[in-house]
């Protein structure tokens, strides 16, 4: 039990030691781990491959017609044309109705799958990815903005992480 209090004497008092990061540490830290707080402004534009009520032949010619459209869209869209108007045009050229929102709004890098997230996040500020293939169509992204959520609003946050980590680097010493 002695050593166990004794223990826990040493953690708080590490704790306490660690508890207040410079402004400079804290700035080091935000800037070295930038990729973590880094946000995407982003629009998706959809293309299905496929329309109910078609034959098998019918789904095909369809099937082609869509990659098509798709890719010519994606060539305007990489040429700085409005991302939803060019799938509301692409839906109406395929006969159908009701396209989805484009803008998916502010985005963190978890977001995505790891292989289509790395091919986003390569992206700069008005650069349209290449066409993807999905199991229901065609897709491709375009980041409208890259934004860094601001230092100040993380610090309590990172003072906390750093503190912690700062604390637990020196207990394993």
């Amino acid at each position: 039990m002695r050593a166990r209090a004794m223990a826990e004497t040493y953690r708080r008092a590490m704790a306490r030691m660690y508890s207040n990061p410079s402004s400079g540490e804290i700035e080091a830290y935000y800037k070295q781990n930038l990729d973590k707080y880094e946000r995407l402004q982003i629009d998706r534009v959809f293309i299905p491959r496929s329309k109910a009520g078609l034959s098998k032949a019918q789904q095909e010619d369809f099937a082609g017609k869509s990659q098509q459209v798709a890719a010519e869209v994606r060539e305007r869209a990489a040429r700085g044309e409005d991302p939803a108007q060019l799938q509301s045009e692409a839906y109406s050229k395929l006969g159908l109705t009701s396209p989805p929102r484009t803008d998916l709004g502010i985005k963190s890098r978890n977001f995505f799958p790891a292989v289509l997230g790395q091919k986003v996040w390569a992206l700069k500020a008005g650069e349209v990815s290449a066409l993807e293939l999905e199991q229901a169509g065609f897709s491709f992204y375009k980041v409208r903005a890259r934004n860094a959520i601001p230092l100040a609003s993380l610090k309590a946050g990172l003072v906390r992480e750093l503190s912690e980590k700062n604390a637990q680097a020196a207990s394993s010493r």
